[in-house]
């Protein structure tokens, strides 16, 4: 009965030692992984001067969270736009179609269809937050008018 009993024990310290030894290197591949949704997002800080950002060219790595933090020093209202080529065309677009008379506070420009555009008061600050899931060259841009063709924006390469 005593040899039933220490085999018993034996093997329950050995499926125990199995059973931990499957958690830690569970925790250790998920560490490992670079997509961990516990990983926080990479901050970019951006600095909104009056028609040009600062630095006008940054890098991110491909499928990690980034966190663009804008924060406008200049005079007046300015945008940012995150897209391709074709995603700023198409809101430079979107802007000259706009009823608003008053720039100055871009009253009447919105942002519908560009998932990742804010608008940031002088003084102000505001973020955004994507994942870039293809390696390529992205713009920030302002299309706040005669802002983006002063050369308003900022290359993302993402490899």
């Amino acid at each position: 009965d005593d040899n039933e009993r220490t085999k018993e024990i034996r093997m329950r310290k050995v499926l125990s030692v199995l059973v931990l030894a499957a958690l830690v290197a569970a925790g250790c591949a998920n560490g490992d992984d670079s997509k961990t949704p516990s990983e926080p997002a990479l901050v970019v800080k951006i600095t909104m001067l009056d028609n040009k950002y600062e630095p006008s060219q940054v890098t991110v790595p491909k499928g990690r969270e980034v966190t663009f933090e804008f924060t406008n020093q200049g005079t007046v209202a300015h945008e940012a736009l995150v897209g391709d080529e074709q995603a700023q065309m198409d809101h430079a677009q979107e802007m000259m179609s706009s009823t608003s008379t008053d720039s100055g506070d871009m009253g009447g420009m919105h942002h519908s269809g560009a998932g990742s555009a804010i608008t940031v008061k002088p003084g102000k600050s505001d973020s955004i937050t994507t994942t870039f899931d293809k390696a390529g060259t992205f713009l920030i841009g302002c299309h706040v008018p005669l802002h983006y063709e002063q050369g308003m924006k900022a290359t993302v390469k993402v490899s």
